[in-house]
C-alpha cells in the first residue's frame, strides 16, 4: 500500500523535482571538486571553491526536505536524470579549464530551470517550508551562473597556456556586448 503522500500525484512530483534537483547538487559537487583540484587560475579555483561550499549547503536543504516527504534519502548512483537528458560527470577524465567552466555553467543552468519548476510545483502543493528553501537556492544559483560565465576568458587564457597556442590580446570589445 503507498502512502498518502505518495499517492496524490502532485507530491508525488514534488519529490520527484526534489529528487532530481538532489542528483545534480550531487553531481555539481564533483564537478566543482575536480574544478577546484585542476583550477589553474586562482581566481577561477576561488570561485568553484566558493560554490563548492554554498552546493554542500543547498544539497543538505534539499535532502532536509526529501526527508520531510519522503522519510529518507536514498543512495544516489552518480548520475542525474532531468527532462530528457542523462547527466553523468566523468570525474576520472582529463578535463580543459574551458571544458570546466563550460560544464559548471551548463550544469548551474540546468540547477535553475529545476529550482524554477521545483518552487512552482513546491506552491501548487501549498508547500511553503520547500517554497522557501527554492527561492533562497535559486538565488544562489542565478548569482554563482553569472560567476562561472565570468571565468570564461581566464579559463581560455588556461587552457591555450596548455595547448601552447600563441598569446594574442583579448578583443577590446567583450564578445557578450
Amino acid at each position: 500500500m503507498s502512502s498518502p503522500a505518495l499517492s496524490d500525484p502532485l507530491t508525488a512530483e514534488l519529490i520527484a523535482y526534489l529528487a532530481h534537483a538532489r542528483a545534480l547538487e550531487e553531481l555539481d559537487l564533483r564537478l566543482l571538486g575536480a574544478g577546484v583540484r585542476s583550477a589553474r587560475d586562482r581566481r577561477v579555483r576561488e570561485v568553484y571553491r566558493m560554490h563548492r561550499a554554498e552546493t554542500e549547503q543547498h544539497l543538505g536543504l534539499i535532502e532536509a526536505r526529501l526527508r520531510a516527504h519522503a522519510g529518507c534519502v536514498a543512495p544516489h548512483g552518480g548520475a542525474a536524470s532531468v527532462g530528457a537528458l542523462e547527466i553523468r560527470f566523468a570525474e576520472d577524465a582529463l578535463h580543459t579549464p574551458t571544458q570546466l567552466a563550460i560544464s559548471a555553467y551548463a550544469f548551474e543552468n540546468l540547477e535553475i530551470a529545476v529550482y524554477h519548476l521545483l518552487g512552482r510545483v513546491a506552491e501548487r502543493c501549498g508547500e511553503d517550508e520547500t517554497g522557501a528553501v527554492v527561492r533562497q537556492i535559486l538565488e544562489e544559483e542565478e548569482q554563482a551562473a553569472e560567476l562561472m560565465a565570468s571565468t570564461f576568458d581566464r579559463a581560455l587564457a588556461a587552457t591555450l597556456m596548455l595547448t601552447g597556442a600563441p598569446r594574442r590580446p583579448a578583443p577590446s570589445v567583450p564578445y557578450d556586448a
